[in-house]
């Protein structure tokens, strides 16, 4: 076992520390939050980071014969569409607080 010395992912465990107590005191179960704090990386990763969250390609599909989305793609299709949107309140806040980035407005192409 190693101790998680460095800076970046003491910043991810603090930001994930953070969704779950926010979740809590908003009386959400533990796998609930999870998801909360997943659909904010999804979130982080299309809007504050270069490149986007893709899909699964054609050729990638039909070669291994999988008919629907890769996982991530879709939740953040519902997520943008507001079929299951984040649930955490201010989770804005928090990501601003931990990566400079709001999450919602997509701030690198």
């Amino acid at each position: 076992v190693e101790p998680i010395v460095r800076a970046e992912a003491k910043n991810v465990l603090a930001f994930e520390d953070a969704v779950l107590a926010q979740a809590d005191s908003q009386g959400l179960t533990t796998d609930e939050a999870y998801l909360e704090v997943q659909k904010m990386n999804l979130l982080l990763q299309e809007n504050c980071l270069p490149g986007s969250v893709a899909d699964f390609t054609p050729e990638f599909k039909a070669e291994w014969h999988i008919t629907g989305s890769s996982k991530s793609f879709a939740l953040l299709q519902d997520i943008k569409s507001g079929a299951n949107p984040v649930r955490i309140e201010h989770w804005q806040d928090i990501l601003t607080q931990y990566f400079h980035c709001r999450g919602d407005v997509k701030e690198v192409a």
